[in-house]
């Protein structure tokens, strides 16, 4: 699974991977200051399906992860674009988006 979005919080990769996902169980976080590039693995999700991995649309470095997800991994399929964002990444080349 790719992840379609470089927001400061990533409400789309957390949409698109709930859709894909459907009743998502599990969260693995991703870790705070880990550099990525482009592609690379960021995280895994758990559904009661399979696991699903996302992956950095851009290189960047992850600054934030969202706690509660640790607790409730659900708020993914009920608020992706507001409550159940997965992480934050600092873009390394701010360009990046525009390509």
């Amino acid at each position: 699974m790719d992840s379609r979005g470089w927001k400061n919080r990533h409400g789309r990769d957390s949409d698109h991977a709930q859709k894909e996902v459907t009743d998502v169980v599990y969260v693995e976080m991703a870790k705070v200051g880990k550099a990525l590039k482009a592609g690379e693995e960021v995280t895994t999700l758990e559904s009661v399906k399979a696991a699903f991995s996302i992956y950095a649309p851009v290189a960047g470095t992850v600054t934030q992860v969202n706690n509660a997800l640790e607790g409730d991994p659900g708020l993914i399929n009920r608020s992706p674009y507001e409550d159940g964002w997965i992480y934050a990444l600092e873009l390394a080349n701010p360009a990046d988006v525009n390509t």
